[in-house]
């Protein structure tokens, strides 16, 4: 996964607003906008937002519903760079549903690395 995480942004562009600190995972998103939905890998969450990996181009400022596991909320893209973008929730997302994330991450994590060992 450190491989793939030098290819992301750097920094996300203008200031840092976060509120929470972000914790990296490595998981599927479903992104749903106007233009219907999209299949989408979370490289991090927090309970304030997260950073998403799209194929599809997702404009900032556009209205999200996003799903992973057992979090489904809305927000908004803040930032876009190349097929990368920040997504602000606009509700704080459970802490208890944010470590329920980041166990299935380090679960798929294991599984594949075994696969593959």
């Amino acid at each position: 996964m450190a491989d793939h995480m030098a290819s992301l942004p750097a920094r996300q562009p203008g200031p840092d607003k976060r509120t929470a600190p972000r914790m990296a995972v490595a998981l599927p998103v479903l992104i749903g906008t106007w233009e219907g939905q999209h299949r989408a890998r979370l490289h991090n969450i927090s309970r304030g937002g997260a950073l998403v990996e799209a194929a599809a181009s997702v404009r900032e400022g556009s209205q999200v519903q996003f799903t992973c596991g057992t979090i489904e909320t809305r927000g908004t893209v803040v930032w876009q760079d190349s097929n990368c973008f920040g997504v602000s929730f606009l509700f704080p997302v459970d802490d208890a549903r944010i470590a329920q994330q980041i166990a299935r991450s380090e679960a798929l994590t294991r599984h594949r690395e075994s696969k593959e060992g």
